[in-house]
């Protein structure tokens, strides 16, 4: 089996098996392919967006754990079916909290077509190796901490 043909299988696998911890085969995806993943929620949070943004759907499931790969394998499939062309965008704020092995950051995205959204992305740290766990859009009215120095 080619090394291409094992990535490609894991990562199909990937979106089926919820029984392997995530972490452990995006370490494993990682060192396979020399991928240096990021590892400070800020990073990881910057990095598997613009993945998603620019449907690199591989790569973005190394970031993440069984629930927000489930997001990742939905994306995938609309984008298939769509073929969505990537958004240009820009972080024009993230804001990260670490809590032991969580970590909340809250990020204004800028769109260059669409506007400001917000997101807060619930991180765990597994094994060493942050991963994105969840992304919830945020009403504007709640980001009280982001609107200190955010002027429109």
């Amino acid at each position: 089996m080619t090394r291409l043909t094992f990535i490609a299988f894991a990562l199909f696998i990937g979106c089926k098996d919820g029984g392997n911890s995530k972490a452990a085969q995006a370490k494993s995806l990682a060192s396979t392919v020399q991928i240096k993943l990021p590892n400070t929620p800020e990073k990881v949070v910057r990095t598997w967006e613009e993945h998603v943004n620019k449907s690199n759907f591989d790569a973005a499931k190394q970031l993440c754990t069984d629930t927000a790969l489930e997001l990742v394998c939905s994306l995938s499939k609309s984008n298939d079916i769509e073929k969505i062309d990537p958004t240009p965008f820009t972080f024009e704020k993230v804001t990260c909290r670490e809590k032991g092995n969580t970590a909340t950051c809250d990020c204004i995205i800028k769109y260059e077509d669409s506007g400001r959204s917000f997101f807060q992305y619930l991180l765990i740290n597994s094994s060493g190796q942050w991963l994105v766990s969840r992304v919830l859009p945020i009403e504007a009215v709640s980001m009280n901490m982001m609107h200190d120095d955010y002027k429109q």
